[in-house]
């Protein structure tokens, strides 16, 4: 960790160093609850002031990205969540793969007959249909990384029955009906925690967060759900398979304004 600071660059100092401690982190040159230099140390090493060092810290503690512990020092936070978004897996294998012990909290589950999020005809359902609504707050190590709304066909209302807090919703669909997710349509975007997400996730209100649509399909080409989750973006990195376009494949990405 030992990149220079610029005090010639329009950037701040203080930035210049969040941005040092936030390669260290992602690169795993320090690691997840490892203990980082302390104010001082800093302060010598980038010839800085204690201030500006102050000043690095509490930002990225701010974005859970650092914890303080009272009279120990200054800690790396636990996960960080990688998103593989070129396959299809169930956020508990997703945890597992990635060394993180996975846990659900189910804040409400029910039947709607409402459309908050205009999700009847991505699931190509009518007007008066019914929806399963599922709202889960997902951890890692006891972590909360995610908010998220699902929402089912009414043919999936054996779920509302289910303990969802111990299982997988894929091995569970998988198990009871036969039913695999065999494609997915995402939609990658930036919110802002409102009071909330913010509460939920444990971060400071209008923090940025990263959101994702996920419209999932089964083999036969039946909607299975359609979720929007809310995931905490200092603690989440994306990994996406790109492939150079062939004359009978094009690949490529597509910019969709937003609506806010």
């Amino acid at each position: 960790m030992t990149s220079t600071l610029n005090s010639e660059k329009i950037e701040p100092l203080y930035k210049q160093l969040k941005d040092v401690l936030l390669k260290a982190i992602c690169s795993q040159e320090l690691k997840h609850f490892q203990k980082i230099p302390s104010e001082a140390e800093l302060a010598r090493t980038y010839s800085i002031s204690r201030i500006t060092v102050r000043n690095a810290i509490s930002e990225l503690v701010e974005e859970g990205v650092l914890i303080k512990k009272q009279g120990k020092g200054t800690f790396v936070s636990g996960a960080t969540l990688e998103r593989d978004f070129h396959t299809i897996v169930g956020y508990s294998e997703s945890m597992k793969q990635q060394g993180y012990r996975p846990g659900r909290i189910i804040l409400e589950k029910r039947i709607v007959l409402d459309d908050p999020d205009h999700v009847k005809s991505k699931l190509q359902l009518k007007e008066m249909d019914q929806l399963i609504h599922i709202r889960r707050l997902l951890l890692a190590d006891d972590e909360p990384l995610i908010f998220e709304n699902t929402y089912y066909p009414i043919k999936y209302s054996f779920l509302l029955e289910q303990d969802l807090s111990n299982i997988s919703m894929y091995q569970l669909l998988q198990e009871t009906m036969g039913v695999t997710p065999f494609k997915a349509l995402r939609t990658i975007g930036i919110s802002y925690a409102d009071s909330m997400k913010a509460e939920l996730l444990n971060i400071k209100e209008n923090m940025p967060l990263l959101v994702v649509h996920e419209h999932v399909f089964e083999q036969n080409g039946d909607p299975l759900h359609y979720s929007i989750s809310y995931a905490i973006s200092s603690k989440t990195n994306i990994r996406v398979l790109a492939i150079a376009p062939t004359s009978d494949e094009q690949q490529g990405y597509i910019m969709i304004p937003s609506e806010s």
